[in-house]
């Protein structure tokens, strides 16, 4: 996201579609972040059956380890990714009054 073009906007000139524009992208991060943290739960969970139903197979226990390493990668990057845009998006639109 390139913030030096969107720095130059000025928060109380813009209108009511932009203000509503801005709102769309805080919602779309969210819901990408809550995407990362669903397929984390969902991966840790698939892993620990695998562990469990499959305990005494090699190849399903490398699967299930694969699982939930997977679980804790996507749990990671979904939340830093989260923060580094919405720090982005405050650099960008400062609500009226603050500096």
């Amino acid at each position: 996201m390139d913030v030096e073009h969107y720095v130059k906007n000025d928060p109380r000139k813009m209108v009511l579609r932009d203000h509503l524009a801005f709102d769309r992208t805080v919602l779309a991060n969210q819901r990408t972040c809550l995407a990362h943290l669903r397929f984390g739960i969902f991966s840790l969970a698939t892993g620990l059956t695998f562990m469990k139903v499959f305990a005494d197979d090699r190849v399903f226990l490398m699967i299930a380890y694969l699982a939930i390493a997977l679980s804790v990668v996507a749990v990671v990057v979904g939340t830093m990714k989260f923060y580094i845009f919405r720090k982005k998006l405050n650099m960008v639109y400062k609500p009226f009054g603050k500096n």
